[in-house]
């Protein structure tokens, strides 16, 4: 995920959808069921659209453009390479991108060929790949720090209300795990298991966690308001109706002291 993109994704966050669900939750609005379906729905969406729109770009990345998954060694590159540029070639190949196609397909068949720039191309991405892994490793590894230290702190601002204290210990358990699971990608050798979207790399896998954390800090908010119990109120409530009761009972205890009187 670009700076721009990961920018763009916080003020999209802090003035559309948490307002947007701290609109929907707040109390008196719609009941306590339905505001939290409504928030949970949203929140749904929202992640679908975002996640569909991550994997739709992952189309044009290597594996998919030359058709072959993250598994595959050189020969079976470079079979799938023949084939698809006898299907793509300009020559026989009538789209007018036809050549753009067939360069990036010698591109893609370049890097995943190359046993050195193709690791480097699955960890941190296409414009990685002539870089020095040290360097890469230091960068994304502050790109992350800066990722969740801004959202540890928004986690902590969006959840400063007693209601939110479980959703802000689960968005930062979240949080930590991811940062945990990027960590392990990065210096531990970490892959993807080869059944979960065989032609993803662990770039894109990152990319779409960051898309996924914020409405996961949202939902923990709607399912945390959901399950809240305020004990104060229910026993402010409580003793009301006690005191109220015990009026009631004293009301009818000096009645029937009357009317034995009386009798």
């Amino acid at each position: 995920m670009g700076k721009s993109d990961s920018s763009q994704g916080i003020l999209v966050q802090m003035f559309v959808i948490s307002p947007a669900i701290s609109w929907i939750l707040k109390p008196g609005r719609f009941s306590k069921q339905r505001g939290f379906f409504y928030a949970v729905a949203f929140l749904l969406a929202i992640t679908v659209v975002a996640i569909g729109m991550d994997l739709y770009e992952q189309e044009s990345n290597f594996y998919h453009v030359v058709g072959v998954n993250r598994e595959a060694s050189y020969s079976d590159i470079k079979r799938a390479f023949r084939q698809r540029s006898i299907e793509i070639h300009p020559d026989k190949n009538p789209s007018p991108t036809a050549t753009e196609e067939f360069n990036r397909l010698r591109l893609a068949f370049d890097i995943l060929g190359d046993a050195h720039r193709r690791p480097l191309y699955d960890l941190f991405g296409e414009s990685a790949v002539d870089k020095d892994l040290w360097s890469l490793q230091i960068e994304t590894l502050v790109g992350s720090l800066t990722f969740y230290g801004i959202w540890a702190v928004l986690t902590f601002v969006l959840t400063l209300s007693d209601q939110a204290r479980e959703a802000r210990s689960w968005s930062l358990a979240g949080g930590v795990l991811c940062f945990v699971l990027e960590l392990n990608f990065i210096y531990g050798g970490g892959r993807l298991p080869t059944y979960f979207f065989p032609m993803m790399t662990m770039h894109d896998f990152v990319t779409i966690m960051h898309s996924a954390f914020p409405p996961f800090l949202n939902g923990c908010r709607a399912i945390g308001g959901y399950f809240h119990h305020d004990l104060a109120r229910e026993n402010y409530a409580l003793g009301i109706e006690l005191l109220k009761s015990n009026q009631v009972r004293s009301i009818f205890d000096v009645f029937v002291c009357r009317m034995c009187q009386r009798f």
